[in-house]
């Protein structure tokens, strides 16, 4: 939900009905405000709290701190009386990559492939985390500027330092393509974690892990254009 006008106010009425739930309901805890007043407007992502998982604001949260160019900037999470509320920086004039294609927009080349590329690099090595839900509806481009963004942090998680050493050193080494160094470092970890999550393997044929997206990327979604 595009939440518009003086939205500012709301926010910090939420952040007042915050001390009237248990503090783990909020994240983080301490939210900055700074530079907010130059949003025109922001995000309200709202789902059933049972519904949400746990690591979704927390990886989102740490992406903006990170690398916040590459996704709409997290404000922060709150859960009342049974809703999960999540605040983030609205985008405007953006499309997803989903919408290019159907238009069959001269935007997806191999330029833009790069650029995608490199902000799921970020991702990985600069915050720490695994998307695990890359398709095309959550990547957007900014219609201005060309710009990428990654959103929807439901099925993130986070990767503990030994991977990362492990992902560092095999993509700034460049010995290995990024598709590659996800299956072997980091795909039965991610499994793993979606398992523990109550996900049911067998209906994840078709997994948007990011990977798979990553192949898709150069050879399908963003494929030279030929004469």
């Amino acid at each position: 939900m595009r939440l518009q006008g003086p939205w500012q106010s709301i926010v910090k009425r939420c952040m007042s009905d915050a001390s009237l739930v248990k503090m783990s309901a909020m994240y983080p805890p301490e939210i900055d405000l700074e530079g907010i007043d130059e949003w025109p407007n922001v995000l309200l992502k709202m789902q059933r709290a049972k519904d949400a998982d746990p690591d979704e604001d927390y990886c989102h949260h740490l992406v903006t701190r990170k690398c916040p160019d590459i996704s709409p900037r997290f404000l922060f999470g709150i859960t009342i009386a049974g809703v999960r509320i999540s605040f983030m920086e609205w985008l405007d004039n953006c499309a997803s990559m989903y919408d290019l294609r159907k238009e069959k927009s001269p935007m997806l080349n191999n330029g833009m492939a790069t650029a995608i590329q490199s902000c799921i690099k970020d991702m990985w090595l600069k915050a720490g985390v695994l998307h695990c839900d890359m398709h095309l509806n959550n990547v957007l481009v900014s219609r201005d500027t060309k710009k990428v963004y990654i959103i929807d942090y439901g099925m993130a998680m986070q990767i503990d330092d030994a991977m990362r050493d492990d992902l560092i050193q095999a993509l700034e080494n460049k010995r290995m393509r990024p598709a590659n160094a996800f299956d072997k470092f980091c795909k039965d970890h991610a499994l793993k974690v979606i398992l523990r999550r109550g996900y049911n393997i067998d209906d994840m044929d078709d997994w948007n892990d990011d990977a798979s997206f990553l192949r898709l990327l150069a050879s399908t979604y963003c494929r030279r254009r030929t004469k």
